[in-house]
Formats: structure tokens, sequence, C-alpha cells
């Protein structure tokens, strides 16, 4: 996953520095060249520019990232614009912004943010920890390096079995918790089932959830298979 992360306040350069950490590919954004130095400084990859400008943003090509994470807190028609700019003008595949209140929320939402993120629910620590796997639903940190994770099913897992895939011995996490797709286009009304400690032959559905068991690096490597 590439992220772009706008913004170098405490919440965006705190953000940043825990996706490099945890060895996600991420682009630091600001306009103010000292943030951009502490970042690199930190060892990260980091960008001055205005992410207001259409062009700058355009040049930097930050819209062929997987996500950007719109961190401009205070600033609220900043933080607007540069959603607009990267959903409507770049199409960018996925935005999450940052709203203090409800009707900040309903705007960023109605311009097309994918996620608004409310800064008293929302910490930098958690954000990254739930960026970190693709498809993550929850995330709980159960020591250093060691999580447990729902997240959806990734596509190479669909229509093949437990076993087929060898989870364990490939990639060294224990599947804990399969939840069903609730329905398929065979049966809409189906409802979602949850099934501990699944067989070695449950065959995966896509739309399934799992809840995944091991060291963060492993659980990344099985969803990139």
């Amino acid at each position: 996953m590439r992220v772009a992360v706008i913004g170098l306040g405490r919440f965006g350069y705190r953000l940043a520095c825990e996706l490099f950490d945890r060895k996600i590919d991420v682009i630091a954004v600001d306009l103010d060249p000292r943030r951009v130095e502490d970042f690199e400084e930190y060892g990260g990859h980091a960008l001055a520019l205005d992410a207001t400008s259409e062009i700058e943003l355009r040049r930097a090509e930050l819209h062929r990232l997987d996500l950007a994470v719109v961190c401009i807190g205070e600033e609220v028609e900043q933080s607007q614009l540069v959603t607009h700019l990267l959903k409507n003008q770049l199409e960018m595949e996925r935005v999450i912004s940052r709203a203090h209140t409800d009707a900040r929320d309903t705007i960023l939402r109605a311009i097309g943010s994918d996620e608004v993120l409310r800064p008293e629910s929302d910490s930098a620590v958690r954000l990254a920890q739930r960026l970190a796997f693709r498809g993550c639903e929850e995330f709980l940190e159960l020591a250093p390096g060691v999580a447990m994770v729902r997240l959806r099913a990734p596509k190479h897992f669909v229509e093949k079995t437990i076993l087929q895939l060898e989870v364990r011995p490939r990639f060294r996490v224990n599947i804990i918790g399969i939840r069903s797709s609730p329905g398929d286009g065979e049966s809409p009304t189906k409802e979602a089932t949850l099934e501990l400690v699944p067989e070695p032959g449950y065959t995966f559905q896509e739309g399934d959830e799992l809840l995944v068991v091991g060291r963060e690096e492993d659980i990344r490597r099985m969803m990139t298979g």
C-alpha cells in the first residue's frame, strides 16, 4: 500500500511516522519546509508543496497512490479544497479527511471523502494500525508487533480452502474465526454465520471476514499473497 499524508501537524506527523515504522510506503506532504525536513530526518520521504494547488498535486502524482489522508485539521477551507481536488479533479481511489465538528464532517462527505476522522476518537496510532492492513475492520495490539485483526478475506482466498492456502505453514498466522458473507447470488437472504476455529476444509467466499492472530508483518504478507 502507498499512502500520502497531507499536513504534518501533530496528528499528521505522528501518523506518517507510525506508517513508516510499519514499513508502509508513505509520502508526507506539507507546505512548511521545516516540517518536511523533520520527517526526512526521521528517515521518511516528504515533499514540500502546496496541496491546495491542483497543478502541484498532479505534478507530484499523489493521486496515483492508493490512499491519501488529509490531516489539515484546523484550516477548514484548505482541508475541504484538498479533499475536493483529490477526489473530484484527480479522481483518487480513496481519501480520508479530518473534521472537528458534525457540520464539517457532513461537508467533507458531500465533497467526496471516503472516510472522515474525528480527532476526539481517532488517534494517529490507531489509524496507522488499521491502514497497515488493506481491508482491516478492527485492530487489537496484543504485544509489540503482534496483533489480532478483523479483516475482509483477500481476493486470492476466494474459492480456496484453508488447507489449500497453507495459511499456517506459509504465513505463520492463525485464523481463529470466520464470519461468512450474509448472502450470495443464489441465496440473497442467507444470514451471516460465525465459525470459530474453522476446519482446514473451509472454503472462503467473497465478503468473508477473518479474525487473524499473528505478527503484523506476517498478516500483511498473508493479505498480499
